[in-house]
């Protein structure tokens, strides 16, 4: 599937902060109520475009999906194992810039 086809494709763009206030203060260096309160809980990305259906798509997800508490386990799981693999590539390549840096360093002196 192309990207465009798969833009056309989209009938809802569904954000989830499952953290708690204190959390989304400190991430995000703010602590205005009106966006902290849009980052917790589901909601409907902004930024996302949006079908018509994405209001009942958002309720079926608070309904259903929020409800089954092994799926929302399955998601908490499944992020902190992509954040383990991101966070480990990134400090990965931070240890590599260092190591060819101090190389340079050896042959310069």
């Amino acid at each position: 599937m192309t990207p465009d086809v798969f833009q056309k494709n989209v009938q809802a763009v569904i954000t989830w902060g499952w953290e708690d206030r204190e959390f989304y203060t400190k991430w995000l260096g703010d602590d205005d109520p009106h966006i902290i309160n849009d980052l917790i809980g589901p909601a409907l990305n902004l930024a996302s475009s949006q079908s018509n259906l994405a209001p009942a798509l958002l309720d079926l997800f608070r309904k259903v999906l929020l409800q089954d508490s092994a799926y929302v386990e399955r998601v908490k799981q499944h992020y902190a194992m992509f954040r383990q693999e991101v966070d480990g590539n990134t400090k990965k390549v931070v240890l590599k810039k260092k190591r060819r840096k101090q190389k340079r360093k050896k042959r310069k002196a």
